[in-house]
């Protein structure tokens, strides 16, 4: 479930003395091989990437890198391609960290890091005297911690043993804290997750109808998509559990869980079409919008328009919008309540400009061809400066098809 479990081969993590092999990143299938040597202090609890290339261990080694002088446990990721060692067990400006930092997990592609650590000056206003849990991202150099309320409040006690989702998105771990979520009163051992994405926090060591576990829930796992929670229990959290022992328990954190996450709109490009009256033109547009849970997310969208115009109040597939410039937001929301929105602006393109851009692509056709078109140009515009707008859009409709059939003929 964690990333810490995928290796496809051995891993020694730096135990004894030795150079690094310059060859670490093409060892042959079912070697073992030695990732990082530290010289003056052991090294233990490794997880590493989906591809292999980046390990995370935790280590009391010194001189895995410059300036390592806390005298503590750190967290380190080795690149087994560039053969390098980071500390990422720093605060977002790179202080180190004045107590233990241990236990990592990391992201399918290395990129984040959590562990949990005693220190506290990796984030500001770590006042709550407290074992955290920290995420690391080594792209952008930040570190935050993640064992909060989802009101951003401390936690009122200790928090252990992390786990990250595929995407490093969510986060597992276990808690003594009360103040996590709502009506935590049970004084256990709890499982969480929290969505770094939402800032949400959700406790899920909880029996099927919410109600607390009545012991123990600890030593947590979760899936790629963060959707599933496994973790060890000796809480009563299902029908008919009375063997009095510890179970291994798995949460479906969508079906029991609180839906936090809106709708995703994909890229939705600005709408160009051509008016086929004077009421303007119909925009066949059809909001490809998905949700996590809900198949069919409820769609409105608003255009801003004037008195007296021609706009449906409602966007729709096959919705008339005047000539020119129109913005248009639409808004998804699931069963939830939670709502996203996407803009984007449509153009109806009057008959002029369809006219000219006909005439251009005429003048590119052979002579005798281009000779009974362009007649049809000048009909078309002799209409319009009439205001027979009826007739000349009809004639527009008949030259658009046979200039397209003189191109492909």
């Amino acid at each position: 479930m964690t990333h810490g479990s995928r290796a496809g081969q051995s891993l020694a993590v730096g135990l004894a003395v030795g150079v690094l092999p310059a060859s670490v990143a093409t060892a042959a299938i079912g070697s073992t091989e030695q990732v990082v040597v530290g010289r003056d202090g052991s090294s233990s609890r490794a997880a590493v990437s989906d591809d292999g290339r980046y390990v995370v261990f935790d280590s009391q080694a010194s001189n895995l890198v410059v300036g390592d002088t806390n005298g503590r446990l750190d967290v380190f990721v080795h690149d087994r391609e560039n053969a390098t060692t980071e500390r990422v067990s720093v605060s977002t400006s790179g202080v180190q960290g004045n107590d233990s930092s241990l236990r990592a997990d990391v992201s399918a592609d290395g990129r984040y890091v959590v562990f949990e650590s005693s220190a506290s000056n990796l984030v500001a206003r770590d006042t709550n005297g407290s074992t955290d849990i920290f995420v690391h991202d080594r792209e952008q150099g930040t570190t935050e911690r993640v064992s909060l309320a989802g009101d951003g409040a401390q936690a009122d006690s200790s928090s252990f043993a992390p786990a990250i989702s595929a995407d490093g998105r969510h986060v597992v771990f276990e808690s003594f804290a009360t103040n996590l979520v709502a009506d935590d009163g049970n004084e256990n051992l709890d499982v969480f997750v929290h969505d770094r994405q939402t800032g949400t926090t959700e406790r899920v060591s909880v029996a099927a109808d919410g109600g607390e576990g009545d012991s123990a829930s600890f030593d947590a796992g979760i899936s790629d998509d963060g959707r599933y929670v496994v973790f060890e229990s000796f809480a009563r959290l299902f029908a008919g559990d009375g063997n009095g022992t510890g179970d291994v328990v798995l949460r479906d954190t969508r079906a029991g869980g609180v839906d936090a996450t809106p709708p995703v709109w994909p890229t939705v490009p600005d709408q160009v079409v051509d008016a086929t009256g004077a009421h303007g033109g119909r925009l066949a547009f059809d909001p490809a919008v998905t949700d996590d849970i809900d198949t069919d997310p409820v769609v409105t969208c608003t255009p801003s328009f004037r008195p007296r115009s021609h706009l449906f109040d409602t966007v729709r597939p096959g919705a008339v919008f005047s000539i020119g410039r129109t913005p248009v937001r639409c808004w998804a929301t699931d069963s939830a309540g939670n709502t996203s929105s996407v803009a984007f602006t449509v153009t109806v393109r009057g008959a002029g400009r369809q006219v000219a851009d006909l005439a251009e692509r005429i003048d590119r056709l052979p002579a005798e061809t281009a000779l009974g078109l362009r007649r049809q140009v000048v009909d078309v515009r002799r209409l319009l400066r009439q205001g027979e707008l009826a007739k000349a859009y009809g004639r527009l409709a008949e030259l658009r098809s046979a200039v397209a059939s003189a191109e492909f003929g």
